[in-house]
């Protein structure tokens, strides 16, 4: 005859449950209706919440305005958009660049990062746009600071 042990598959008994956890475990019911109370009171807090779905930021921009009389939209932007984008894409921060040309006028938008001085940026564009030889025979240009932080 063999004697067999115990330990056949059944597990030993474990410890039971203690702390926090005990007493969820002893307390089925209350354990349910504390979570749907917590679901509750979560759900009638969101509302008055006081932040904001999109943050509001003000991102520099800087517009730029030229007239050549006469010109087709198609040369305004072979001509005079591709040089001025060429340009500006040289100047430090620029995130995003976009141009419209129109029967004798062009509009391009130049947005740069957040933390970016105007001043500095609509100095550095007046200079880029400075820079090309074929300005003199647009007959006026402007320059437009919509959005951003003066220094």
């Amino acid at each position: 005859m063999t004697s067999r042990s115990q330990s056949d598959g059944a597990a030993a008994p474990s410890a039971p449950p203690q702390g926090l956890s005990a007493w969820f475990i002893r307390r089925p019911v209350a354990s349910v209706l504390m979570a749907i109370a917590v679901t509750l009171l979560g759900a009638l807090a969101f509302p008055a919440l006081p932040v904001a779905p999109l943050p509001q930021a003000d991102f520099p921009t800087i517009q730029v305005s030229t007239t050549f009389p006469g010109a087709s939209p198609e040369t305004m932007a072979s001509a005079v958009a591709t040089p001025l984008e060429i340009a500006f894409t040289g100047i430090p921060g620029v995130t995003e660049m976009t141009s419209t040309s129109a029967l004798g006028q062009t509009n391009i938008i130049i947005q740069f990062e957040l933390e970016r001085d105007i001043d500095v940026a609509a100095q550095e564009v007046q200079a880029a746009f400075g820079s090309l030889r074929f300005v003199a025979c647009w007959r006026r240009r402007r320059f437009y600071r919509i959005g951003g932080r003066a220094g």
